[in-house]
């Protein structure tokens, strides 16, 4: 189930961050941003496109290893940290909508099930 996990959160991350360098605007409230801004966006788009390649790397090669732990631990704690930055962005007024956190609180609610119901697997 982790390996499957690795795959959903590689698509999500890459797709994200595609869109997020081609057009920033739609993590933003309007269209009317600076540039240091829209460069941000971008920035932000270009780490959610290689967090998607570096989980599919673990898809790829999935063994059940301590490193394998470690990527889900650190995973789980990008999308907990990216969905709280990003519920406190929409609520000031920041973020278009309250998308972004929905899918990062869903991908940590998931690492966190997958790495619970899973642990006895892990080498260390």
């Amino acid at each position: 189930m982790l390996k499957k996990l690795f795959l959903v959160n590689a698509i999500f991350e890459c797709v994200g961050g595609i869109v997020l360098i081609l057009n920033p605007y739609l993590l933003l409230q309007t269209n009317k941003q600076g540039i240091d801004t829209l460069l941000v966006a971008r920035l932000e788009g270009v780490s959610a496109l290689f967090m998607g390649i570096l989980s599919y790397q673990f898809f790829k090669y999935f063994e059940y290893s301590a490193l394998a732990r470690i990527a889900t631990l650190t995973f789980m704690t990008y999308h907990l940290v990216i969905a709280l930055l990003m519920n406190n962005a929409y609520n000031v007024g920041i973020a278009s909508s309250p998308g972004a956190f929905i899918i990062h609180f869903v991908m940590a609610v998931a690492f966190v099930f997958v790495l619970s119901r899973e642990r006895s697997k892990f080498l260390a």
